[in-house]
């Protein structure tokens, strides 16, 4: 089943792709993780969310809490020179010699026995400076010399930029740790078509290991709870069980298109171009994935405390079962909604949209006793 794209597009094809962008990972057609616990939920909350929708791009707004996780990302899983490639501290400068305001302007005309009136700061700014001030003494100039400095960075504030250098040292300390999010490449897009049903399908992997996924997760534990229990209550909440199934499928296909020595699986990152090979040692990693490696999540506190801890998850648990039964459901899904034009927006099927309360729908302990 093929999406509306244009098929000569090569960053559309099936293919392992390294440093695709975030943005362009998210434009491209493709049912993912998400995308399924979407379906799970009901078709319009998938059509709304997707490439289906033509006012997505005006109904989405980028919340600055996404904007802050993109930054802990980058920092974490690309590490520092990265980082400080896209972000920067806020301009600060404290320096009590530094002229500011007027009244600085004035202050300082008066210690040289200048006239201390003038129209507007500029003025004033222009006659200290024709009277030997140097331009590095201004706020202005300072601050403006910093922007040009960093052009096209974002900029961060102190308590910030402090919060993620203490996140990542979180990790960089713990040697457990670091080792999980070393050896591999950060950021790894694997686009597919399903098989069985003939689904296109994508997901981009946090970092990726020969015999290792880790996914970093951020946790609130607002209630004290345990450790496990807190970040085990997040699995839950948010249906992550999914998105390790998905991975798992992801890799396996990734596996075929590299061991098959398929050269169309290797694409640069700028869309349109497209090479034969990769680089070197990207090359020579894709020779060691394994089929089945392990999926990793690594849960990072959010405040100011940013306790990291890591859990894998086990091919062995029967949660996988379902999740692999709840990707296999969300693809049929997609097939169902897609097949059937009828259904303005994806709408929720007829026997769903009007019907009784069961039992079973409720947590079992509402139905017991105080």
């Amino acid at each position: 089943m093929e999406p509306k794209q244009k098929k000569e597009n090569p960053l559309l094809n099936d293919g392992i792709y390294f440093g695709m962008g975030e943005e362009t990972y998210h434009a491209i057609p493709r049912l993912s993780a998400s995308g399924i616990k979407s379906l799970i939920v009901s078709g319009p909350d998938f059509w709304g969310r997707s490439w289906f929708n033509p006012h997505k791009a005006e109904d989405e707004t980028e919340s600055e809490t996404l904007d802050l996780g993109k930054a802990y990302h980058k920092r974490i899983l690309e590490g520092l020179d990265a980082f400080n490639k896209c972000y920067a501290p806020e301009f600060e400068n404290d320096d009590p010699g530094v002229i500011r305001t007027t009244d600085h302007i004035k202050d300082r005309l008066k210690e040289m026995e200048l006239p201390v009136s003038f129209k507007n700061k500029a003025e004033g700014t222009a006659r200290l400076i024709e009277a030997g001030v140097p331009e590095d003494e201004f706020f202005e100039v300072l601050q403006s010399k910093y922007l040009a400095k960093h052009e096209g960075k974002e900029f961060l504030n102190k308590k910030t930029m402090r919060r993620i250098a203490f996140a990542a040292a979180c990790i960089e300390e713990d040697a457990r740790l670091k080792a999980l999010l070393s050896g591999g490449f950060p950021e790894v897009t694997i686009l597919w078509t399903d098989e069985e049903t003939g689904v296109p399908m994508k997901a981009r992997l946090d970092y990726w290991k020969p015999d290792a996924i880790p996914d970093l997760k951020t946790f609130s534990n607002q209630y004290g709870k345990p450790l496990n229990r807190a970040v085990a209550g997040n699995v839950a909440n948010y249906k992550y069980h999914i998105q390790v199934a998905v991975y798992h499928e992801a890799v396996a296909q990734a596996v075929k298109l590299a061991k098959g020595k398929n050269p169309k699986a290797f694409y640069q990152t700028s869309p349109g171009q497209y090479l034969k090979i990769v680089s070197r040692a990207q090359i020579d990693f894709l020779k060691e994935i394994s089929p089945e490696p392990d999926f990793w999540f690594i849960f990072q506190q959010t405040g100011i405390a940013p306790l990291t801890i890591a859990r894998r998850f086990p091919r062995e648990l029967l949660l996988l079962d379902k999740a692999r039964a709840d990707m296999r459901r969300g693809m049929e899904l997609f097939v169902q909604f897609y097949n059937n034009r009828e259904a303005k927006y994806w709408a929720v099927p007829d026997h769903e949209r009007v019907a009784d309360f069961n039992d079973q729908d409720f947590p079992l302990w509402l139905l017991e006793q105080d």
